[in-house]
């Protein structure tokens, strides 16, 4: 196995291991042994356990700071638009949450954790107001909602609802979420 693939498997070893046990409780040699290798290679690759907690936190942020790539729709009323962005995002795509969930529970296993997660609910609102932000500000402009629309507070409402769904369908597979009906019909109550 050539060095990368090696530290790329001590990374993923000790994911897993700081996932299940949290980081305090888990030893350089529980890594090593995790991955069929010996302590003193994680040392030579790492230096140190801190510093695999630190290669890690830089895969999140290195996820966080992809651009997530969705098609906003450019036929149709507001409505329809925002109709397929939401089935997309509730419906159809996984979040940050569902595709990295172990290592965002490996880092969260250590108490410091504060920073990294201020730091990616800033990115995850971002990616929000990127995508909903536009199209809502367009209905505004068709007269679809009123001039006085809060296209802004709208949009962070309607993202963090979306990513409450996510959280809700990791831990709770057989609930229903709501229809773009509902969610339409609030939107228009505004």
């Amino acid at each position: 196995m050539d060095k990368e693939s090696r530290k790329q498997q001590i990374l993923r070893c000790a994911c897993k291991l700081f996932a299940q046990q949290g980081f305090d409780a888990t030893s350089v040699a529980q890594i090593a042994n995790q991955c069929g290798c010996s302590s003193p290679l994680v040392i030579r690759y790492f230096g140190s356990k801190e510093n695999i907690y630190l290669a890690l936190l830089e895969q999140l942020r290195q996820v966080c700071s992809q651009p997530v790539t969705i098609d906003i729709p450019t036929n149709g009323t507001t409505l329809e638009k925002l109709e397929v962005l939401y089935n997309e995002l509730v419906f159809r795509r996984k979040s940050i949450m569902d595709t990295n969930a172990e290592l965002i529970s490996a880092l969260q296993s250590r108490g410091n954790t504060q920073e990294l997660r201020a730091a990616a609910m800033r990115n995850i609102q971002d990616i929000g107001m990127e995508i909903l932000f536009p199209v809502l500000r367009e209905g505004v402009a068709d007269g679809t909602f009123p001039s006085n629309f809060p296209c802004e507070m709208t949009a962070r409402l309607l993202w963090m609802y979306i990513n409450g769904i996510y959280i809700i369908r990791t831990n709770y597979h057989d609930r229903p979420m709501l229809p773009f009906a509902v969610v339409k019909e609030v939107l228009l109550s505004v």
